[in-house]
């Protein structure tokens, strides 16, 4: 994960969305800051402190941090399923439009009533 992937313009959007999703909040500004703010200053500190570690140490740390920051406003139970998707959304460098599209494209062809 990287810095300039992070500060994409799609990913507070995509964030937020899935936030009031999980919440069932439309103000959610303060708690996606917050996580969002908690990830760059891990990273930063990573890039800064720790080039001796590996790529899968520093991975773990990221998701750690991640973790740490939404666990309390969305719960231990999907906090796991958020931290992971919400990487995969950053790292796929895809928009929000792009990465919705492939998320249904391949939900559809996991649908066991389209084996029909």
């Amino acid at each position: 994960m990287t810095d300039a992937r992070i500060n994409r313009e799609d990913v507070l959007p995509w964030l937020t969305r899935e936030l009031q999703a999980i919440i069932l909040q439309t103000d959610v500004s303060i708690v996606a800051a917050h996580i969002l703010g908690s990830l760059k200053h891990a990273l930063k500190m990573m890039i800064n402190n720790d080039r001796s570690s590996s790529r899968s140490d520093r991975h773990r740390d990221v998701l750690q941090y991640m973790y740490t920051a939404a666990e309390p406003y969305i719960g231990r139970r999907c906090c796991s399923t958020f931290v992971h998707e919400f990487i995969k959304f950053v790292q796929s460098g895809s928009s929000m439009l792009m990465y919705n599209d492939t998320c249904s494209r391949s939900n559809d062809s996991n649908d066991p009533d389209d084996s029909q």
